[in-house]
């Protein structure tokens, strides 16, 4: 399941409804990313799909990569990056489409 800390954030923030008298959804179409990781093997991946589940709920626009990554005290290199060229390339394909997403959006705001 989705670590308390966060899911208390989640559900804290999602009750705002008014700001200054005006109607606000402090998460409605903004962009998500998930990625997870953990010291086991399965990286996460449960939570990931159940936090995927609350945000889309919360009209979070979610991508559908992620990247989720086991053993994560060993997954980096002294320099920070991933040992694994595979893991790498999923980060990078989920932060491209994150970007790409944001951009979308950010562009029908301003039209």
């Amino acid at each position: 399941s989705i670590p308390p800390l966060l899911k208390n954030a989640i559900d804290w923030v999602s009750r705002v409804r008014m700001d200054g008298g005006r109607s606000f959804r402090p998460f409605t179409g903004k962009p998500a990313g998930l990625c997870s990781s953990s010291k086991g093997h399965f990286a996460g991946v449960r939570c990931i799909n159940h936090l995927r589940s609350v945000l889309v709920r919360c009209k979070m626009e979610v991508v559908t990569p992620e990247c989720s990554v086991p053993e994560g005290g060993n997954a980096f290199d002294e320099d920070g990056n991933f040992r694994d060229e595979r893991l790498h390339r999923s980060m990078e394909h989920l932060c491209g489409t994150l970007i790409e997403t944001s951009r979308m959006l950010s562009t029908r705001i301003e039209a």
